[in-house]
């Protein structure tokens, strides 16, 4: 009886609990991000995201105590650099409410046929540009494809617009009077336009073939190189050099915020390029990567070739500057800014390593601490891409050092030239495919953190590849064909 009674009990309690739950108020939905859909006739405003180099409605996190609207209308403004005004949810997917929004302000279009068959739109002073944004497009839902998107669900649910008539932006086409410009500029302008206009496009191989100077991917060739045939010390520095001036390039386009030559004049951009315009990266880099090759090399040439050999590292430096003003995506005073901040920058590392105990730049853990902070406090204002790949690379870099294993190895190992070219060959082919992983895993995230960590770890694993790994595993393949011949 009693049992029946408990029972009794149980069930009574279960539906009461049943009765409150149906009845209560649920919670309102607590978002994560919040995004606003703007529409000019049948385009949409989209970013170009930095990190994914992918496109998405302007949007982001909420912060703690904000609203999905102010978080939407706050997000809008600093990728973008429209104030709007919000409208009603269109989407509620993936704990983000995305809002049709509308610019209280023509928005600015620089070209309606831009270099990436994109309108363009003005967008220099977005205070995330060229941090977390690269690029600002109009484009047709219809035109494109899922592979450009960062969140592919986010056309899916696109309303009609032809029933959100009241909430159409507008757009204007600017023209070159419209943008502020300096006089400086305006000359400059001129001269780009009659200098593609009389070598273009006869000398288009011959600046690609320069612009290469300046080019990642030949680092990834020629630091290997050096590293093997003349030693891991040199190719530890020119990693350092390369390292700083990527930095420095970044926190100084930062700091001006100046324009590129197609910022202003579009139909000059001949070549992709994203950002702010001054210093020239490529060149800045060039100039303190080749000038330490020659500098820590000259001792191996006679006195007059090292005349010659500096004027064809400088002959090669102006074809690299002359190229990025020829593709229209550098002013000439952005290419001579470039080129020399990055010949003071290694005028001061040469002459603090001679200054300096042998070998404690690359040998002193607290030289790579003081790298590791400089970058870390870089990165809260630059791009997130750059500071951790950068970031990764150092501390791969230290760590692979540390072990004290990179010199003996690198004895042990590089003593025949067949040797040598096998560990070029593999450090390339090792650096490419990391690199390669990297942006291909990026690819499949929607999180920027997490897109900033895969970065991180894969130019960590650089570092380690660079300073142990290609090493040991050229030894670890002597091994295996010394047991099997045996």
């Amino acid at each position: 009886m009693k049992d029946e009674k408990s029972i009794t009990r149980l069930h009574v309690s279960y539906a009461f609990m049943i009765f409150l739950m149906l009845t209560t108020p649920s919670k309102a939905q607590e978002f994560k991000g919040a995004a606003c859909v703007i529409f000019v006739n049948d385009e949409i405003v989209l970013v170009r995201d930095y990190l994914s180099n992918r496109l998405s409605f302007p949007g982001g996190y909420i912060t703690q105590g904000e609203s999905p609207q102010k978080a939407a209308k706050r997000e809008t403004y600093e990728e973008t650099g429209l104030l709007i005004a919000v409208g009603p949810v269109v989407s509620t997917e993936n704990d983000s409410a995305q809002y049709l929004c509308k610019s209280n302000q023509a928005i600015p279009i620089l070209t309606s046929h831009g270099f990436e068959s994109k309108p363009l739109i003005y967008a220099l002073n977005a205070p995330h540009f060229s941090i977390e944004i690269r690029q600002v497009y109009l484009a047709r839902p219809d035109t494109l494809k899922k592979e450009e998107l960062r969140f592919p669900n986010q056309l899916q649910v696109l309303p009609d617009f032809n029933r959100y008539k009241e909430w159409r932006s507008h757009s204007v086409l600017l023209s070159e009077t419209d943008i502020p410009t300096s006089p400086l500029h305006k000359v400059e302008l001129n001269a780009i336009s009659n200098l593609q206009h009389h070598l273009a496009p006869q000398y288009d191989l011959l600046f690609r073939l320069f612009n290469l100077a300046g080019e990642r991917m030949g680092f990834f060739i020629l630091i290997p190189l050096i590293w093997v045939f003349r030693g891991w010390e040199i190719g530890i520095r020119c990693l350092i050099l390369v390292i700083m001036a990527s930095e420095l390039d970044s926190v100084l386009k930062v700091a001006f915020a100046l324009p590129r030559p197609f910022h202003v004049m579009p139909k000059l951009q001949r070549m992709e390029a994203y950002g702010f315009g001054l210093p020239s990266g490529h060149v800045l880099i060039a100039t303190t990567f080749w000038g330490y090759c020659w500098y820590s090399l000259k001792h191996l040439l006679p006195t007059q070739k090292q005349r010659l050999s500096l004027g064809l590292v400088i002959f090669l430096l102006t074809g690299c500057a002359l190229s990025r003003v020829y593709w229209g995506v550098h002013f000439f005073s952005d290419v001579i800014v470039g080129a020399m901040i990055g010949l003071l920058t290694l005028i001061l590392f040469v002459y603090i390593d001679n200054k300096l105990p042998h070998h404690w730049i690359i040998r002193n853990k607290y030289s790579w601490l003081i790298g590791l902070t400089i970058i870390s406090i870089a990165a809260f204002f630059t791009s997130g891409l750059l500071s951790s790949q950068l970031g990764g690379l150092t501390l791969g870099l230290c760590l692979g050092l540390r072990s004290g294993k990179t010199k003996i190895l690198h004895k042990a190992t590089c003593t025949r030239n067949s040797d040598k070219l096998f560990i070029v060959s593999l450090s390339i082919v090792g650096l490419i495919i990391l690199d390669r992983a990297a942006k291909l895993a990026v690819s499949y995230q929607s999180s920027s953190i997490i897109a900033m960590l895969i970065y991180f770890v894969c130019h960590l694993l650089i570092g380690l590849w660079l300073t142990i790994g290609m090493y040991l595993f050229l030894t670890s393949r002597k091994s295996r064909k010394s047991r099997l011949l045996s």
